[in-house]
């Protein structure tokens, strides 16, 4: 729990409560997000992860865009690191030493749609769900 609760938590304060506000004040939104999510993935410094990460990035940063709440991201961020955190239990620790090459190498494309999925079902709840009508549909 706490290797998936501490860094959303943590990450979610700093790279969208904290820096996406900053380039925010600078910037449109949709650059905001991409800025606050380059240097998300950029602060992992893992080359291979970089772009999965920049992705999870810029789903964060429009759900709290959307949501105008810390709570939504952070919630997604806690769900996938403690999916990480399962699979490397389930699969074992030698999972840990080959970690770049397995998940790149083998990852398959039906889990990457389910990903995506999930993101876009989520960012379409907080959207359109969760605002009120004044809210999502301004005149």
């Amino acid at each position: 729990i706490v290797v998936a609760l501490a860094p959303a938590i943590c990450e979610e304060l700093l790279f969208r409560g904290a820096l996406q506000r900053i380039f925010h004040e600078r910037f449109d939104l949709h650059l905001a997000i991409l800025a606050a999510a380059v240097v998300f993935s950029a602060f992992h410094m893992q080359f291979l992860g970089f772009v999965p990460r920049l992705v999870l990035g810029v789903v964060l940063g429009y759900l709290y865009a959307w949501s105008g709440k810390l709570i939504y991201p952070m919630l997604l961020h806690f769900i996938n690191n403690a999916t990480v955190v399962v699979l490397v239990y389930m699969m074992g620790p030698e999972m840990l030493e080959t970690q770049e090459a397995t998940l790149t190498a083998s990852s398959p494309f039906v889990v990457l749609l389910l990903g995506v999925g999930i993101s876009a079902a989520a960012m379409y709840y907080v959207h359109n769900v969760t605002l009120t009508p004044d809210e999502s549909n301004p005149s």
